[in-house]
């Protein structure tokens, strides 16, 4: 059962794949027959394979098509890199720099959510893993 601002969600879990403590919160990924693999941090759900398109693309669509051609983007606590592939499909963003506190949430990401983290990937992302602002 998972708790979020007064509401209860129930999901049929198939399987954990990993459950673990970072130095900042816990982490956790498991399996789900309707929503794929879920990122979980802090009893918290992060994202899902079947639906993070959502977030991450109006995360980041929305504000960098309403400024005129930005050159350069900082992402902040963006670790599972869905941000990162998303501003990265933009020509006109020539250098991107990352900061995430947490490094498991970014191993974790690469691991078990690769079309998700191959934003990493990219040649003008800097700076990965890093004490955020």
């Amino acid at each position: 059962m998972i708790f979020l601002g007064g509401e209860a969600h129930s999901l049929k879990l198939e399987k954990v794949l990993i459950e673990g403590k970072s130095d900042y919160q816990n982490v956790m990924v498991f399996q789900l027959a309707t929503y794929g693999k879920v990122l979980v941090l802090d009893g918290v759900i992060q994202l899902t394979e079947r639906d993070e398109c959502v977030y991450q693309e109006m995360i980041t669509h929305l504000p960098l098509c309403s400024i005129p051609n930005p050159k350069k983007v900082l992402v902040i606590e963006g670790g599972d890199g869905g941000v990162l592939r998303e501003v990265a499909r933009h020509s006109f963003v020539e250098h991107i720099d990352m900061c995430e506190n947490d490094k498991m949430v970014v191993d974790v990401s690469k691991e078990f959510f690769p079309d998700v983290a191959f934003g990493y990937e990219f040649f003008h992302v800097f700076k990965i893993v890093s004490e955020s602002l």
